[in-house]
């Protein structure tokens, strides 16, 4: 089995933290909050997203093109504010 690092991410619905495995960094089976991790760590912690929150279900995903990751919830979790079927 590979060696990985755990990165821990607050669902931006319910702020429960998920885990999503890196293989960005040094793979030492370190486990960071999203807030601390390394930067490279940081570099493909979107490897297995979308993935769904173990606590409310919401649908977890990365935007990847800051400075940092920031997680956000998948644009399927989102209704539409209008009726689209006419």
């Amino acid at each position: 089995m590979g060696m990985y690092d755990t990165i821990m991410v607050a669902c931006p619905k319910c702020g429960e933290r998920n885990a999503f495995q890196t293989k960005g960094g040094d793979c030492l089976l370190d486990c960071w909050p999203m807030e601390d991790a390394p930067k490279d760590a940081l570099e493909n912690v979107n490897r297995h997203a979308p993935s769904p929150c173990e606590e409310c279900g919401a649908t977890l995903d990365f935007d990847m093109s800051g400075e940092r990751p920031v997680a956000l919830l998948s644009p399927s979790n989102v209704k539409m504010d209008r009726d689209v079927s006419r």
